[in-house]
């Protein structure tokens, strides 16, 4: 009924006024009582059969117009709420296949517009992803939702995050600075060159300088707060370091050269409030130690250019597994989750082996792929391989959970929380890690 009412207003809106008077005349004419006299009518002025004739044969014809005008405006309205309908159940069936079979969180388009070269790293950071630049930290949440981005100045800047923060370091530079939830909570100047560094979830973070006075290594530790809690000196050049999640450890690798044969040590601190410990120092002879960490808050998980190994809490070391005969292409090592090395044969790229390792860094299982990796990363229980034009994501019981085939270069992946983000040729994609109802297939 207000349908009809709509267009009968329309309709009035068309019609000439004269042809309303006429109407509204007609109206009367039918309501009054009908007698057998016909009422004379008195005007001033006589108005002849002939001219009365031509008014209504012309106001007949403005009629048949405006009619004609008014069933094209019914039609056109008609038409225009039928592709209203139309547009919003193919919108919805659109919506409902996409939230049904795709694993984009933004549909199929970009979830960070970026230029791929203007990317130096990716880091994981809680419900989403730090970006480092040429000139910024650029932290993103899950949405795709700019929150942070601070400026730096830095020459060749590296970051290390934990949880909520951040390390900013200038390698070979004297500048670093800690970052909280995207806000910059301490910056520091050293007096030396800057070589590695690390920090812990609770804002504990360690750095290492090259020729420092006497040493080759100078290794600080400090508290969120920026006491100094440890310190150690040594003639070595320094390869890796972490901190334990609480803090309270310390592991870092250096590397000697002696008798024109290069040598490795690992060393284990105990650096709480009431005690300084060595607990381990671990020699590898012709292997370079290039990374540490902690498994837990006991076992230390270590990478070198010949095999895996760990450090127990008994401080032995323990061989995990060995790959001499091949050369490690990327390493992915996550604290009390999955961790994965890719390797290949000598001189063939094209046959790569990828072994994964639990959280004790026990070896679980091996994959075997004819292209080569372009980049590892874990998070949790998962590892999400990155080749040049597809992803696929594994869990620890050998299980392909996720594929995703991309149409544009893919040039690196990186899991975070339930996200994986994957940096390709237009910017950063963001998929759900979890892919139990939305598997692309390969």
């Amino acid at each position: 009924m207000k349908k009809e009412k709509d267009f009968k207003y329309l309709e009035d809106l068309l019609k000439d006024p004269e042809e309303i008077l006429l109407e509204q005349e007609s109206e009367g004419e039918q309501t009054e009582p009908q007698t057998d006299e016909i009422p004379a009518i008195e005007t001033e002025s006589e108005i002849s059969d002939g001219e009365e004739t031509e008014i209504r044969k012309k106001t007949k014809q403005k009629t048949k117009k405006n009619n004609a005008f008014s069933s094209k405006i019914k039609t056109l309205l008609i038409l225009l709420v039928l592709v209203a309908v139309i547009v919003g159940a193919v919108l919805l069936v659109a919506g409902l296949i996409d939230r049904a079979n795709s694993s984009f969180i933004n549909g199929a388009g970009v979830y960070y517009p970026i230029t791929p070269d203007s990317v130096l790293d990716m880091k994981p950071f809680p419900d989403g992803v730090t970006v480092l630049t040429g000139n910024t930290v650029e932290y993103v949440d899950g949405t795709g939702k700019l929150i942070a981005k601070n400026s730096h100045l830095y020459s060749d800047p590296v970051i290390k995050t934990a949880g909520k923060h951040v390390l900013l370091y200038d390698k070979g530079g004297t500048d670093l600075r800690v970052e909280k939830n995207g806000r910059i909570n301490n910056t520091i100047k050293t007096e030396a060159e800057i070589g590695n560094g690390a920090v812990a979830p609770n804002g504990t973070f360690a750095y290492a300088l090259n020729a420092d006075g006497s040493y080759q290594t100078h290794v600080f530790v400090r508290s969120a707060s920026e006491k100094l809690l440890f310190e150690w000196g040594g003639a070595d050049y320094l390869l890796g370091i972490a901190l334990s999640d609480n803090g309270k450890r310390v592991v870092f690798s250096t590397l000697s050269v002696k008798n024109a044969s290069y040598i490795t040590h690992v060393f284990v601190y105990e650096i709480s409030s009431d005690k300084k410990e060595l607990l381990a120092d671990i020699s590898f002879e012709a292997e370079a130690a290039f990374s540490v960490c902690f498994l837990n808050g006991k076992e230390v998980g270590v990478l070198t250019d010949n095999g895996v190994y760990k450090i127990n809490s008994d401080g032995e070391l323990v061989s995990v597994s060995s790959y001499s005969a091949n050369e490690l292409t990327h390493e992915a090592v996550y604290p009390g989750g999955l961790s994965c090395v890719s390797l290949h044969l000598f001189g063939n790229e094209k046959n790569t082996e990828v072994r994964f390792y639990n959280k004790r860094f026990d070896h679980v299982f091996t994959e075997n792929f004819t292209e080569s990796v372009v980049s590892l990363s874990t998070c949790g229980n998962r590892a999400a391989l990155c080749f040049s034009d597809h992803i696929i994501v594994l869990d620890q019981s050998q299980n392909r959970i996720g594929a995703f085939v991309l149409p544009e270069s893919v040039y690196r992946s990186l899991l975070s929380g339930d996200r994986v983000y994957i940096l390709t040729a237009n910017g950063i994609r963001c998929y759900r890690a979890d892919f139990s109802d939305t598997l692309i297939s390969e």
